[in-house]
């Protein structure tokens, strides 16, 4: 799911600059978002497709950072994004979700099986990501 590039530091090794933008609006929305909007908000910085926001967004509903919902609208359903988990939480999942990935190239190295133990040992009850 997450392409890390090692050859970068900070936020560029995962997001490009308009992804980033983009999941900052997501997280300013707290009442959710449509394709529409977000492609208005992030095109208004950058020359983008609306595709680009639409592929975005339904790789961030399959890394269940998001959810997608419909509602009734002007010219029928539109699909509606809410977010699953906080911003706070994201490096969290991204760490968690890579684990799990090097964990099934890798299923029966020690190393990895004890690193992502006591990675989810150290989560409290409250940031346990689902």
């Amino acid at each position: 799911m997450w392409k890390i590039d090692t050859t970068q530091t900070g936020i560029p090794a995962i997001f490009t600059e308009w992804q980033w933008n983009a999941l900052e609006h997501i997280y300013k929305q707290r009442s959710g978002i449509t394709t529409r909007t977000l492609f208005d908000n992030v095109k208004s910085q950058i020359k983008i497709s609306r595709a680009s926001i639409h592929f975005f967004l339904d790789k961030l509903v399959d890394a269940e950072i998001i959810n997608a919902d419909e509602k009734s609208g002007k010219g029928g359903f539109h699909g509606i994004h809410k977010v699953l988990v906080e911003r706070e939480d994201l490096p969290r999942k991204i760490t968690l979700d890579t684990l799990e990935t090097i964990k099934s190239v890798y299923p029966g190295d020690v190393f990895i099986d004890e690193v992502l133990a006591y990675a989810l040992d150290i989560l409290p009850n409250s940031h346990k990501i689902k």
